[in-house]
């Protein structure tokens, strides 16, 4: 039986088990207004994934912490990201 971290690691490894975890929750997207009226300046995500509500979060211009367990798939795409946003 593998580990919930091996299980990520093999869905996240494809396009396709990816596809379902690159657009944020909308219960997630729905607190950006929310933080903003509160003065919210800083999030942390914790089992971020492949970082699709960090990725959000810092779009709207919240300083941003993530963590994932050690995934070199989730880490490797998350880390991509950001930099393909901003392409």
């Amino acid at each position: 039986m593998a580990t919930a971290v091996e299980a990520w690691e093999e869905r996240w490894a494809t396009p396709e088990g990816r596809a379902d975890w690159l657009v944020p929750h909308p219960a997630v997207a729905a607190l950006v207004p929310v933080l903003k009226a509160r003065g919210t300046q800083h999030v942390l995500d914790l089992g971020c994934g492949v970082g699709r509500h960090a990725l959000l979060f810092a779009e709207n211009g919240f300083a941003v912490e993530a963590i994932e367990a050690p995934s070199p798939a989730s880490t490797l795409l998350a880390a991509r990201r950001p930099r393909a946003a901003s392409d």
